[in-house]
């Protein structure tokens, strides 16, 4: 099981004072952190500490991106929550959604012919039409309802290719609420001819309020924990129908 990219969006009462605010904040971060890229537009602040991975903060509240994959991406911004709970003071933190892009191995070689077996298998399409035309590929959304979290998936077999451009392309597929990748593209070369791309995203069923950096990361590592669960859920599903994972 491969994590791909990843997007957290953080909710606030609206910070009255944000202007002054910002501007404090901007003075700790200069004083104690080395961004390696900043913005400061009218109503937002973005940083990272390190490249791919950012934090855009506004009057309402804050989005953490992990553009790049990486395993430790979310560490990255501890500095910068810190810096903003000690600022910006901001009331009734939760967690409003995640979106997690996920990937699964298969092993099979022929692409075309694993499409056409889970499009047959999961549709009941018949092998082929009166008019000759037969099933080919299928991407399938699912809703998950639990008592913590209401969970939306899109997931279906790919290429390299076709991985490449969901990761590095946030408008291809159904769920939009992952951003664009900037993965290295030599980390294709490495994946095998076929793969089950599983997207996911979430929002919380019931609203948990964070008052602390700790609890902050707690919330992330809930819904990664969720999220991997429906990927892993998936996955074991379709390798059930297909024995190719």
């Amino acid at each position: 099981m491969r994590r791909w990219t990843a997007r957290y969006r953080f909710g606030w009462t609206p910070v009255i004072s944000f202007d002054r605010r910002r501007s404090e904040l901007l003075d700790w971060v200069e004083s104690n952190l080395n961004p390696v890229s900043f913005r400061d537009s009218e109503g937002q602040v973005g940083l990272a500490l390190r490249k791919g991975v950012r934090i855009v903060i506004s009057r309402h509240g804050a989005t953490i991106e992990d553009t790049v994959a990486a395993s430790d991406g979310v560490a990255s911004v501890l500095p910068v929550l810190e810096g903003l709970i000690d600022v910006m003071e901001p009331r009734d933190i939760v967690l409003a959604d995640g979106s997690i892009g996920w990937s699964v191995d298969m092993n099979v070689t022929d692409y075309e012919a694993a499409t056409h077996s889970l499009a047959t298998r999961l549709s009941g399409v018949s092998e082929s039409l009166p008019s000759g035309a037969r099933a080919k590929d299928i991407a399938t959304l699912m809703d998950f309802e639990g008592i913590d979290y209401k969970v939306q998936t899109e997931f279906g077999i790919v290429s390299p290719r076709e991985l490449q451009e969901r990761l590095m392309e946030s408008k291809v597929g159904k769920l939009m609420g992952r951003p664009a990748g900037r993965v290295r593209p030599q980390l294709f070369e490495t994946l095998p001819p076929t793969s089950l791309f599983v997207d996911t995203y979430f929002e919380e069923s019931r609203t948990t309020k964070l008052q602390s950096v700790p609890e902050i990361i707690a919330a992330i590592a809930r819904v990664d924990s969720a999220a991997e669960e429906v990927a892993v859920a998936v996955s074991q599903s379709v390798s059930e129908k297909e024995n190719i994972i």
